[in-house]
Formats: C-alpha cells, sequence, structure tokens
C-alpha cells in the first residue's frame, strides 16, 4: 500500500508537443522523477528542428568564457530589450537571458555540434553588442536529444500520431488532456500540462484573423504549425499578446502546389541576392520601394510590411537569369525554373511593358522604374534608394520576374505566460496546471517588434526546462502526503 502510494505521488506531467521546447521540457520533468507524457501529433520528434537553423543566444557560456569574451545576462537582456523596441516582455527576457547560458552548456555537454567559431555576431538578424550567438543546425538537436528521451523511457511515454483535442478542468484547474489516437478519444489526468506546441504560422485562418485577410503571407514553417495549443489555451481563458505583431522577411516564393507555403525555402533574399544578381524590386504599383542591397535586416523587414498585400515583384534580364554568379544561375534553374522537379515560377516576356501586363502592374509605371533604374546604372549612382551595388541595367531581352510575399519563420502573438510560464488569464491571474513553453508564447514577448539572434530557439530550450521544474515543483507542493492521502 505504501509503494502504491508513492508511485501515486509522483507528479504527472503532460507535455503537448515534441519539439525544441517539449523534448527538454520532457527530459528535465522526468529528471525530477514525474511520470511524462509527452504527445506529439505527427509522426516524428523534433518540430521545426527539422528545418530550422536553431541558432541560439547566451552570456556566460564556457564557449564565451574560452575565448575570453565579458558578456552578462543583464548585458544580454539590454540588447534584446532594445532590438524589440521595448514591446518585450522585460520579466520573460531576463528569465530567459539569466537561464540561457545553462541552457547552451547543458545541449553542448550532450554533444551538439556547435561550430568552431561560435559565439559569434550572427548578421542575419540586428546585431548584438558583443558575439553570443551560436550555431547548431536543428537536425543536430534532435540527434543529441533522441538518446535522452530514451534513457528516461522509464519515465517518458511518447506517444506519436496522438493529438491533444481538448483541455481537462477540475475544480478551476486544468487537470488533464483529451487524446485523439487512431480514431479513438481518451482523457489523461495530470497534475500539471505543459503547452509545447508551437505557433500558427501553417494556418491561414488564424493568420488572417489575426493579422488581416488582405495581407499575403506565405510561409516556411512546416504545415504541422497551426496553433492547436492557443486555440485550446484561448478556449481554457487564456489572455492572448503581441497579436498585432508579425516579423516578415521580404521574397517569399510561394509553391503553386501549396498555397501560403514557400517552394522549398525559395526567399529571394538568399537564392538570387540582388546585390550580386542585380535584380530590381518593385511593389504591386511597379514601383521601388526599398534598396535592394539594403545590408539592415530590420530595414527590409520594415520595408516589405509597408508594402500594400506585403507583396513584391523581382525584375530581371536574360544575363541576369543565367546568374551573374554561377551560385546564383543554379539556384534560379532549380528553384525557380522548374528544375529537380519543381514548379517553375519565372513569368517571362520580350519586352518590360509586355512583362508588366502578365504581372497586372501598369506598364507605364514599371518601364518609368526600369528607365530610372538604368540611368542610375550608367550614373553610377542610385540617388533613389542609394543602392551600392549596381551590376548592369535591366535591358536585354527577354525579361523576367519572380512574384514573391513577405515570408514568415513563425508568428509573434501568442498565449500570455508569467515568470514561472504559467498561463495567465487577461486579468492577470495564472490557470492553474497549464503551463507553456516555444512559440506557443508568440515570438514577441521574447523579442517584441523586431528580431534578435538565438532568441526563438534558445527561449524555446530554456523555457521547456524552466516549465518542467516550475511544474513538478507545483506538482509536489499541492500533492498531500502519503499520511495525509491515508487517512
Amino acid at each position: 500500500m505504501a509503494h502504491a502510494e508513492s508511485e501515486r505521488s509522483r507528479p504527472r506531467i503532460v507535455v503537448v508537443g515534441a519539439g525544441n521546447a517539449g523534448i527538454p521540457a520532457a527530459i528535465v520533468a522526468a529528471e525530477l522523477g514525474a511520470d511524462v507524457t509527452l504527445v506529439e501529433k505527427t509522426d516524428r520528434i523534433g518540430g521545426m528542428l527539422w528545418v530550422s537553423s536553431a541558432t541560439v543566444s547566451a552570456a556566460g557560456t564556457r564557449m564565451q568564457r574560452a575565448k575570453g569574451i565579458e558578456d552578462s545576462p543583464e548585458k544580454h537582456a539590454e540588447d534584446a530589450l532594445h532590438i524589440g523596441r521595448g514591446r518585450n516582455d522585460p520579466a520573460l527576457v531576463r528569465l530567459a537571458t539569466t537561464y540561457a547560458a545553462e541552457t547552451v552548456d547543458w545541449l553542448e555537454a550532450l554533444g551538439a555540434p556547435y561550430s568552431a567559431d561560435s559565439p559569434v555576431f550572427a548578421g542575419e538578424h540586428e546585431l548584438y553588442s558583443v558575439p553570443r550567438s551560436y550555431r547548431c543546425n536543428g537536425i543536430e538537436y534532435i540527434k543529441v536529444l533522441q538518446p535522452e528521451l530514451e534513457r528516461h523511457r522509464d519515465r517518458i511515454d511518447l506517444r506519436l500520431n496522438t493529438r491533444v483535442v481538448d483541455l481537462l478542468e477540475k475544480d478551476g484547474r486544468v487537470a488533464g488532456v483529451r487524446l485523439e489516437h487512431a480514431g479513438e478519444v481518451t482523457d489523461l489526468p495530470a497534475d500539471a500540462v505543459i503547452l509545447a506546441t508551437g505557433g500558427y504560422a501553417a494556418n491561414r485562418e488564424l493568420l488572417a484573423r489575426f493579422h488581416g485577410a488582405d495581407k499575403r503571407v506565405v510561409t516556411a514553417c512546416l504545415d504541422h504549425a497551426t496553433g492547436d495549443g492557443l486555440v485550446m489555451a484561448e478556449k481554457a481563458g487564456a489572455a492572448l499578446v503581441n497579436m498585432d505583431v508579425l516579423i516578415l522577411m521580404p521574397g517569399g516564393v510561394e509553391d503553386p502546389r501549396r498555397p501560403g507555403f514557400t517552394l522549398s525555402w525559395s526567399i529571394l533574399t538568399r537564392l538570387r541576392a540582388p546585390g550580386r544578381s542585380g535584380d530590381v524590386w518593385v511593389n504591386r504599383e511597379g514601383r521601388r520601394f526599398m534598396r535592394e542591397d539594403e545590408p539592415s535586416p530590420d530595414a527590409r523587414e520594415r520595408a516589405i510590411m509597408a508594402q500594400p498585400g506585403t507583396e513584391m515583384v523581382a525584375i530581371f534580364d536574360e544575363p541576369m537569369r543565367q546568374g551573374l554568379a554561377p551560385d546564383i544561375a543554379e539556384a534560379t534553374r532549380h528553384w525557380l525554373e522548374g528544375g529537380a522537379g519543381f514548379e517553375p515560377v519565372i513569368i517571362s516576356a520580350p519586352t518590360i511593358a509586355e512583362l508588366a501586363t502578365k504581372l497586372g502592374l501598369d506598364p507605364q509605371t514599371l518601364e518609368a522604374t526600369i528607365a530610372r533604374y538604368n540611368s542610375a546604372v550608367a550614373e553610377g549612382r542610385d540617388a533613389e534608394f542609394h543602392r551600392e551595388s549596381l551590376p548592369k541595367a535591366v535591358d536585354t531581352p527577354p525579361f523576367h520576374a519572380v512574384r514573391a510575399y513577405g515570408v514568415t519563420l513563425g508568428t509573434n502573438g501568442g498565449v500570455k505566460v508569467d515568470d514561472r510560464l504559467r498561463v495567465v488569464r487577461g486579468d492577470g491571474t495564472p490557470i492553474e496546471g497549464l503551463y507553456a513553453a516555444g512559440e506557443i508564447l508568440g515570438k514577441a514577448q521574447l523579442m517584441g517588434d523586431g528580431v534578435a539572434s538565438g532568441f526563438a530557439a534558445g527561449p524555446a530550450f530554456t523555457f521547456g526546462r524552466l516549465a518542467a521544474r516550475f511544474a513538478v515543483e507545483a506538482s509536489r507542493a499541492s500533492a498531500p502526503t502519503e499520511a495525509a492521502a491515508a487517512s
């Protein structure tokens, strides 16, 4: 009887979503002695780690110390708040930066193969004041975390191809989940539930609901990012925050076979960098709207978000199509022209006016735009947008275009939590028994109205670990003692 009570007194934790927040949450909860059910709706663990570069950032790591880099969590928080224009949640930012080094050191100890030059300045985002970004491909994280799940399989019940369709409530608190697997619905009681279900970038209905149906957005996320956890949390009374924030990159080429998704990560800023290939970017009015070789990621993002429908068109001529650099030509041929099994997305015409007609643009406006750009190339100076790279005029037919849109790598609005990662209501009171970590929080609670390097994957790992600690601690504190249970 005593043994049975002891077994029963172990915290029962359900973690929903086996990505880069859910996996660490399950591992830590098991290490702390909890019985864990890790529920994943797809047929594999990893979530977005399968396609993510998964850069993380931290101050005070072993790797920083080894290179003599002076840094602190306070400086990290200060930089993140600055990049986020003050819209970040200061308490969550400080929580993330305080425990970030512990997380990176933990991952390194597990065998995460960080690049030899880590930590670095990550130029794809606005720069920190010191190098504190660590490179490690997302798939490599899966490789080192999988054995940890296996090591704790006596405490972790991994359920793949299983959906959580609802949260169970009892006496004003979340007390488990309702599961659906192979058409069968069952209820699973729990002392705490940790939602680690990611964002909603692959859910066009939610994108339209929160950001407007007139905004054309394509996603580079996998198609499982449908916001299931956010919807369940909202139904349970959770407050949603930063739902007006959506940070987009320019140049997402839509897959003609899969509306709303990029053509296998075909992002023009990566495949045909205008500074090297010469492309001219125009909006749906046929006018240039930014310096195509703009070095600031933040400025590029602001420029595309200001365009009607977040739409843009890259215009180039035949020599540019063939490529002013070998890798540009290869990318064009394989990703945009229909090679390697992909459908062609390049639109071509013998004149700029005919190209404009095919694109639905005003021919005279586009002709005038290209003429002004060609004059800038001839003069060697772009007075209009101050573009520095002017490799050639757009003057050799046939002329080509690729239509693209603002692309999201994840969503910025999400479920509000307190500094113990408890999901909270609109009045700030916690929903007892319900925790959340990862992109379900929305990137803006950590990054505000900007993009800070390593501040998506990093806090997801960290908050998954912390949510497990907080959930197990609270479950133990509220559990009756064996003596009380026996009486």
